[in-house]
């Protein structure tokens, strides 16, 4: 943040550290091109990160870091989480999303749930230290998003080595104990009902035709292709994020 947006012991909006989760099993391919590019257009809505960042410009978020992280199903695919550090250029965010390819996971149900539990539980950093790409700032620091897009269903009990045995409880409270604000565009599927009873989540769930073979994904595929009906809702979610990521400065 620039010294005009920094008084000490303020609070300032804005502040944020931002992880998509994304599907990026087989059945996404039909959509996961238009998810990218959607991303990425979200990503210029919000423009430069920290030093040069303009409070007053309409850049709703001031400070930001993105990581994408995709996932895929622990049961069935040796390289099923991708993670990736915590960057500040959208340039280095439109290469993690290039690098994220739809492939594996077998049928449903996939490992959203393992996915997210990885998330909430990375380590933060103290307060007041360098920060970490590797580790959430401290949450007095930055509020935490995360931003899941998927066309399935997920294993209601967790493997692949996290969590292995836990449940949907489980990632509710990593989610409550990180303090994570979760959105999410997902399928209709009743599954989702847990998810959405966390505090402070909001997903939007797509209507698809279940008799229609892939037809989750084909409905995700067509609600990403609409340009400004996604822009719309990120959008929104970047409005949120101002109004809710407020932090104490040090």
């Amino acid at each position: 943040m620039t010294d005009e947006q920094i008084v000490r012991g303020s609070r300032v909006k804005g502040v944020v550290d931002l992880v998509f989760v994304i599907d990026a099993t087989g059945s996404m391919a039909p959509c996961i091109d238009a998810v990218k590019r959607n991303i990425q257009g979200f990503m210029a809505t919000i423009g430069t990160s920290g030093e040069g960042a303009n409070a007053n410009s309409g850049g709703r978020v001031i400070d930001w870091r993105v990581r994408v992280v995709g996932y895929r199903d622990a049961v069935c695919d040796e390289e099923w989480l991708i993670q990736n550090p915590f960057v500040r250029t959208t340039e280095e965010v439109h290469k993690q999303l290039d690098a994220l390819h739809a492939e594996g996971g077998g049928d449903e149900p996939e490992s959203l749930l393992e996915a997210i539990y990885a998330v909430a539980t990375l380590a933060e950093s103290d307060r007041g230290a360098v920060e970490d790409p590797m580790r959430w700032r401290h949450r007095r620091q930055a509020a935490r998003i995360v931003v899941v897009l998927t066309d399935a269903s997920f294993h209601p009990e967790m493997t692949g080595g996290v969590a292995d045995g836990g449940a949907v409880t489980d990632v509710q409270n990593a989610v409550l104990n990180a303090r994570i604000y979760l959105r999410g565009f997902v399928p209709d599927m009743d599954c989702y009902v847990d998810l959405e009873s966390i505090d402070r989540a909001d997903l939007q769930r797509i209507r698809f035709d279940n008799k229609v073979k892939g037809g989750a994904a084909l409905a995700l595929e067509g609600w990403s292709r609409d340009q400004a009906s996604f822009t719309r809702v990120m959008d929104a979610l970047a409005k949120s994020i101002s109004q809710t990521a407020e932090v104490a400065v040090l």
